[in-house]
């Protein structure tokens, strides 16, 4: 999906908004936050997954962390320094993040720590 939307960055948003400005914007963030898509499902179907299993509080951990502890300020101090383009490398970092932590954490909720035999 990345792929495909990096390809397509410089002819899609026109076709929603001719504006420069806006046209110059949504290409930037076409070229930075899908690389996190794949990570950012990870999230959603570990939250899930957790709620299912009557685990609710690591999705709400995940979820916090997520939000609170990187993208808030990390899009902030992006800003800062980079303008739009700070926002969207934040939501990338924060999702590629904690999507590593969510398929750790799912992984090891539903299989268990791994024993030094398992792991030979």
């Amino acid at each position: 999906m990345a792929v495909v939307l990096a390809g397509t960055a410089q002819w899609l948003p026109p076709l929603f908004n001719g504006e420069e400005g806006v046209v110059a914007i949504a290409t930037r963030y076409l070229y930075v936050v899908p690389l996190s898509y794949g990570t950012a499902g990870i999230i959603q179907v570990a939250s899930s997954a957790l709620n299912a299993l009557g685990r609710p509080v690591p999705a709400v951990i995940m979820t916090a962390i997520r939000m609170f502890v990187l993208y808030i300020p990390l899009a902030y101090l992006g800003s800062i320094a980079l303008g739009p383009m700070g926002i969207f490398c934040a939501a990338t970092v924060s999702n590629l993040l904690v999507g590593a932590g969510a398929y750790w954490w799912s992984r090891r909720t539903c299989f268990g720590k791994p024993t030094l035999a398992q792991a030979q």
